[in-house]
């Protein structure tokens, strides 16, 4: 909207021209009425460039602008993060015919005819991540002055359908390591000793450890990063420090754990060798699934959510609440039994 403003005898509009610059200019009236009139003229201007948009807006491809905002990004962000763009950008490209079109040209009603399309076909967690991505795509070309609005802006996302999270019993895991080898013995047992992901077990080395503290010290590296791109360190249950030396002892080179090969465990390989033996003992679960044992395994035992949280490297505390809060309320019941009879 274009402003107005006294300036010694004159008035002085202001506005912005069609590249976004701000102008200002003295009307030479010393009227305010008129100058309101000059006000009005530079509204209906403005207003027209928003509906026709820039030549910058109007010159750059969607998919264009797409690649670009993906090359930039994939040096900030974790490669899972990346192949969530990618696929966000790919549905609403699918769905709307892969036809190249302008940036400026995408709509809300578009958007929000696709998110009501991934409502029907995926979950709701899958829809409001593609949702998601993309409203951070058009958030920075909006930043970049590529698009006046946002199509993505204020599309209400439908609520998770949050479901409880399967964790393992003791007797399952006494099950699963039955039918293990040794290297995957070590591998199950430090997952639940600490609650790593798979990613992160991978690169785990000896130095890693620190008695003193007893502690193990997560990294994150440029070429590695965790998921959160942050270190955190994880205290080791007093029960665990046995079998941690015993690691020390039993691997050669820096690497913490090695596969029955001898070599440094790949993410893949964690993930398709685990369901092999889990499906062999019966217990039919994920690797991810130790780790969701090691954080119910805490608050079952009256850990608090904020320690779970820094344990686990959830980047925030409403995702462990999302987790847990079923074993949360089991705990708060069995602690309210305790009351006595009046």
């Amino acid at each position: 909207m274009a402003t107005i403003y006294k300036r010694g005898k004159f008035w002085w509009v202001a506005y912005k021209d069609r590249n976004g610059r701000r102008i200002q200019e003295s009307t030479k009236l010393g009227d305010k009425a008129a100058a309101m009139c000059i006000k009005k003229h530079y509204d209906a201007v403005e207003k027209s460039y928003a509906l026709t948009g820039t030549p910058l807006q109007r010159a750059i491809k969607f998919s264009d602008c797409f690649n670009e905002y993906i090359n930039l990004r994939k040096l900030r962000r974790a490669h899972k993060t990346i192949t969530n763009d990618k696929l966000a950008f790919k549905s609403f490209s699918d769905f709307m015919g892969n036809r190249d079109i302008f940036i400026n040209e995408v709509s809300k009603d578009q958007i929000e005819r696709w998110y009501n399309y991934l409502l029907k076909e995926k979950a709701a967690a899958t829809a409001n991540c593609r949702l998601r991505h993309l409203n951070t795509f058009f958030n920075t070309a909006l930043k970049k002055q590529y698009i006046v609005t946002s199509p993505c802006c204020n599309i209400a996302k439908t609520r998770d359908n949050i479901s409880k999270i399967r964790t393992l019993t003791r007797e399952e895991v006494q099950t699963l390591l039955e039918c293990m080898p040794e290297t995957w013995q070590d591998l199950t047992k430090l997952a639940l000793y600490t609650g790593v992901r798979a990613s992160e077990v991978c690169r785990l080395e000896k130095k890693d450890i620190d008695f003193d503290l007893q502690a193990i010290t997560v990294t994150s590296t440029p070429d590695n990063p965790t998921k959160s791109r942050k270190f955190r360190n994880v205290p080791l249950p007093a029960a665990s420090i046995v079998f941690f030396q015993s690691l020390l002892k039993k691997y050669d080179g820096k690497m913490l754990l090695l596969n029955n090969k001898g070599n440094p465990w790949k993410k893949d390989w964690v993930a398709h060798g685990f369901k092999k033996y889990s499906v062999l003992s019966g217990v039919n679960c994920v690797f991810h699934d130790l780790r969701r044992t090691y954080g119910a395994w805490l608050i079952i035992n009256g850990c608090d959510l904020v320690t779970v949280q820094e344990n686990l490297g959830h980047s925030d505390i409403t995702v462990t609440r999302n987790h847990y809060i079923h074993l949360m309320m089991d705990y708060k019941k069995s602690q309210v039994d305790k009351l006595p009879e009046i």
